[in-house]
């Protein structure tokens, strides 16, 4: 899947595929959408994403939604 709507659509947790990185983000109730902290093992969220500010033709798959276990 590579459609920003559709996952700000879908709430669950998302893992984002390029080239370079593996990053983890997060779609609340709302539709916001969070990176997730992955350094210290928590996976907390570590800031908004906005959906201009993507760079979509750099990401190759978004896999998910992945729920959180609470």
């Amino acid at each position: 899947m590579k459609s920003l709507d559709v996952v700000l659509s879908r709430p669950g947790i998302y893992a984002v595929v390029t080239p370079h990185v593996l990053g983890f983000v997060e779609v609340d109730a709302a539709g916001k959408c969070f990176q997730l902290e992955l350094a210290s093992g928590t996976y907390a969220r570590d800031g908004e994403l906005r959906a201009g500010g993507w760079n979509i033709d750099a990401i190759l798959s978004i896999e998910g939604p992945f729920g959180r276990l609470s």
